[in-house]
């Protein structure tokens, strides 16, 4: 019993506290209207509705905008500027265009727009317009007098169209023979200045349209039905007010919207009167649309059109709140009959979509096994391959070891030769099954990148002096430049690094030929932490296609390498897997013919546990002075390098110079003779120098040790 009357308490206590919360005041909502004029008796019944407090009983605070001529204000509706305007007949040929206006009330029964003419010109009708100038704006003003033009026979090309003086001062001086008036207060003020006028009416020809006709767009009737209502209901409260109360509405209008400074009490009062006989509000309720006489309208406006076409077109632009119901219960027959066939279609869609749901499960089964199958007999290949290399490999290593015990022990100059050939091959041979091995291994992903430290300086000066041999069989100058302020300690797989190297390094001396010039480039970047090695050989080259054929598996840019050069195709797909499992890239920029340039660059970090200690030196007393030879030009601008990379300073005469860089033929036992040279004296005497040559190929280590040795000797004792 308690709950029961707990609950009732509770339904007693909503229900009060939604009667208190509709009782309280809402906000106004803001709209807009745009007249299709200035302020002036024509929009009495907006403007009262307003003033009077009308628009805010019905929950509204209006905004009355006065139209700018030289805008459409029919399609600022349209397009959201405001929401509600005032339009004549002419909003029909919008609706017919597709604008998606709707009437909400007809204010004027009859239209009041008019042509007017001078007494003294002796134009009483439509007839005699021929060739006459004739003013009314195009576009808007159309509407009627495209009707009167047609009842008359006139082609519109047969008058003189002039454009619109809002002033009418060109009609009074007489530079216009006709113009466009409203017939409510147009006329009488033109007459108040002295000019006689005839004046053609349309409707005295049969064309009776509306005239002010209150609008919106179906956006504001589909979001607010309610305020639209409301909007409608507000404006002919208004203009019923203003007809029973025509002094105080003229007294308003005077006080509070007299903008153009041109209206007063006499026009206002001759304006009112003839804006009840348009409005006929005694004989035909405000805001009344008659559908036939609609319809008659558009046909009159379009010849076009057919009854049935105009009919449409008045029910179409015609608002009535209640069309939506009447339609549902018009086609109810039709929407349920809809909604059943859309059911069938929906049930017979789940059955065809659980069938493909079960025959895509089975092939998906099929090729999932299918694949395990493929990547079983995949692995078992690799696995046989890693084997056999591995199997190879060791006897191989074995003869390998032998060669040279047998070499010592025969003296034969003919068996050495064949025993050369052997060693050289076996090693051939060794190199192809270690990159089958490396290639099986990353395949089978069972290679692993590994992480230790390791001093970068020393391990590539090792790997230039291991290829120097090599391309001083050649011919080839190996311009080799190793950043001497790279970390002295790194973190990385030295073992995957030297082998991506050794890889490069190798192929450009295979491709460059005889007596040309490798240059190398290795640096570290310490914004980005990144190692990185570049190589630029002056070789055979390679087009666009080739390079993008160079780092895939058993691929050579050219089928005929291989014939002339050798190698399995794998090395470049191998380099370019370890750098992927390093973090790192090796990318190619080549031209036939031209030579190609190799980078190769892997993120490696500083040491952070007992680094190595770089060593403090200090250079900056030293400077030094080059002096070009042709023959060796390209070394020693490699040494110069090396020496703005110490910060030596360099001068610009050798006098100044505490180093100087040239060459000397006359020593033939460097390899590559550039030398040192230091002296004391002013002038350069080569009895005072002290000569230290550099063997090829340059490297830092070489140079650091000329450079400590020459502080020493010119230290003070």
């Amino acid at each position: 019993m308690d709950n029961i009357v707990t609950k009732c308490l509770l339904i007693v206590s909503v229900l009060l506290s939604g009667v208190e919360s509709y009782g309280e005041e809402r906000p106004l909502q803001n709209v807009t209207v745009i007249l299709k004029w200035f302020y002036q008796y024509q929009f009495a019944g907006i403007i009262m509705a307003k003033e009077k407090g009308f628009y805010s009983d019905a929950g509204l605070d209006v905004t009355i905008l006065e139209r700018d001529p030289s805008r459409d204000n029919i399609m600022e509706v349209v397009n959201g500027e405001a929401e509600y305007g005032i339009a004549d007949s002419s909003i029909l040929g919008y609706r017919e265009r597709g604008e998606p206006v709707k009437i909400l009330a007809p204010i004027f029964q009859h239209n009041a727009m008019v042509l007017i003419a001078k007494k003294s010109s002796g134009i009483t009708s439509p007839y005699e317009l021929i060739g006459k100038k004739v003013s009314y704006q195009e576009g808007i003003d159309d509407a009627i007098f495209s009707h009167v033009f047609r009842f008359a026979d006139i082609n519109v090309h047969e008058i003189k169209k002039v454009p619109m003086d809002f002033s009418y001062e060109k009609f009074i001086s007489g530079d216009i023979d006709v113009i466009a008036a409203y017939i409510t207060d147009q006329p009488h003020w033109i007459q108040k200045r002295g000019v006689e006028l005839n004046i053609i009416n349309p409707l005295s020809y049969g064309i009776d349209l509306y005239g002010d006709i209150l609008f919106t767009s179906e956006s504001e009737i589909t979001s607010h039905p309610k305020r639209v209502e409301a909007m409608k209901k507000a404006t002919i409260r208004g203009w019923h007010y203003a007809i029973s109360h025509p002094d105080e509405t003229i007294r308003i209008i005077l006080e509070k919207y007299n903008t153009q400074s041109r209206l007063n009490a006499d026009q206002l009062a001759y304006e009112a009167k003839t804006t009840k006989h348009l409005i006929e509000s005694e004989f035909i309720p405000i805001g009344t649309v008659n559908p036939i006489k609609l319809a008659s309208m558009a046909r009159t406006m379009d010849s076009r059109l057919s009854e049935a076409q105009a009919q449409a077109l008045a029910e179409e632009i015609v608002y009535d709140p209640n069309v939506t119901e009447r339609r549902y219960g018009k086609y109810w027959k039709e929407v349920a009959s809809g909604i059943v066939l859309m059911g069938l279609m929906i049930f017979g869609l789940v059955l065809y979509n659980r069938q493909l749901n079960y025959l895509v499960s089975l092939r998906t089964r099929h090729l999932e096994e299918a694949k395990k199958e493929a990547e079983n007999a995949t692995r078992a290949k690799q696995d046989f391959l890693a084997n056999m290399s591995h199997e190879i490999r060791t006897p191989l290593n074995a003869i390998l070891g032998f060669i040279p015990i047998l070499e010592k022990r025969n003296t034969d100059s003919e068996s050495k030769k064949y025993l050369g050939v052997i060693y050289k091959s076996g090693l051939s041979l060794l190199d192809i099954v270690n990159d089958i091995l490396d290639f099986s291994k990353i395949n089978g992903q069972k290679l692993l990148i590994e992480s230790y430290p390791f001093d970068p300086c020393e391990e590539m000066e090792e790997i230039m002096l291991l290829f120097s041999s090599s391309a001083k069989g050649k011919g080839i100058d190996l311009l080799t430049f190793i950043d001497p302020n790279i970390p002295k300690c790194l973190m990385g797989d030295l073992t995957r690094i030297k082998q991506v190297m050794n890889n490069l390094l190798s192929n450009a001396i295979k491709f460059t030929p005889h007596n040309e010039t490798i240059r190398i480039k290795i640096v570290y970047e310490d914004q980005s932490g990144t190692f990185k090695f570049a190589i630029r050989d002056s070789g055979i080259g390679m087009s666009e296609d080739e390079q993008k054929k160079i780092f895939h598996p058993f691929e050579q840019s050219d089928v005929s390498i291989a014939r002339k050069y050798g190698g399995t195709g794998l090395g470049l797909a191998i380099c370019k897997s370890l750098s992927d499992l390093m973090g790192g890239d090796i990318r190619v920029s080549s031209q036939t013919q031209k030579g190609s340039t190799f980078v190769f660059q892997v993120p490696l970090p500083v040491c952070t546990e007992n680094p190595a200690v770089q060593m403090n030196r200090h250079y900056s007393e030293l400077r030094y002075y080059p002096l070009l030879d042709p023959l060796s030009v390209n070394a020693i601008k490699l040494l110069e390098k090396y020496l703005d990379a110490l910060g030596l300073e360099r001068v610009k005469t050798a006098e100044e110079a505490t180093l100087l860089v040239c060459s000397d033929k006359n020593l033939p036992n460097t390899a590559l003779p550039v030398l040192m040279f230091t002296h004391s004296e002013d002038h350069v005497n080569r009895e005072h120098l002290r000569i230290y040559p550099i063997a090829s190929p340059l490297l830092p280590s070489a140079i650091i040790g000329i450079l400590d040795t020459v502080l020493q000797q010119n230290s003070p004792a």
